[in-house]
């Protein structure tokens, strides 16, 4: 974290970044600012980039934290675009090519943006489920259930920080192949 540039206009992403990063180690890192010279002279910016590896993500305390991370990160300014070539959630294994991205929203504050993709089991997936924040909706609803099967997972998520009004976004399409879900004391099964 200490490496990270404590700029004005990244104030809300440096903030949020600060209590989210919680491991990893950065290489293959640069770092360029270019400051005007005088009137008329060009905007300031700043550019850095690294690379992340056994990083670990609490991107909002009620998830699961990312973990076992590899992935390029570029910030521009008040832009950071990041490209995963591996991570997990939740005992999960996303596929490579997860990319998040950090913009400013017109409002004020920034916008999280995140879209990957993951296969898992089904009964993996089940227990990702009973401890997400959907817990706060069921309760221990599906605690005695059971799965078998297997799972494929579309995820995209909107997670503001900072000042931005506009809610969280979460959408996870979820395709399956050959799952049972037996739900318990009534023995009812799906599949």
């Amino acid at each position: 974290k200490v490496y990270l540039p404590a700029l004005a206009q990244l104030r809300p992403t440096m903030d949020w970044l600060d209590a989210a990063l919680q491991g990893g180690q950065l290489t293959n890192s640069g770092f360029v600012m270019r400051l005007s010279s005088g009137p008329g002279g060009t905007s300031d910016t700043t550019n850095s980039w690294y690379h992340v590896s056994g990083g670990r993500l609490q991107f909002e305390p009620a998830w699961q934290p990312l973990e076992n991370i590899s992935a390029g990160v570029v910030v521009r300014d008040d832009r950071v675009d990041v490209v995963a070539n591996q991570s997990r959630i939740g005992g999960i294994d996303l596929d490579p090519g997860v990319k998040a991205m950090v913009r400013k929203e017109p409002a004020g504050g920034s916008m999280v943006r995140i879209r990957g993709a993951a296969s898992t089991d089904t009964a993996t997936g089940l227990a990702f489920l009973r401890n997400s924040p959907l817990r706060s909706q069921t309760g221990d609803f599906m605690d005695n259930w059971t799965a078998s099967g297997n799972l494929d997972a579309d995820i995209v998520m909107a997670l503001p920080i900072g000042a931005d009004p506009d809610p969280q976004q979460v959408s996870v399409n979820v395709k399956s192949a050959g799952s049972n879900l037996f739900m318990p004391p009534s023995n009812n099964v799906c599949t």
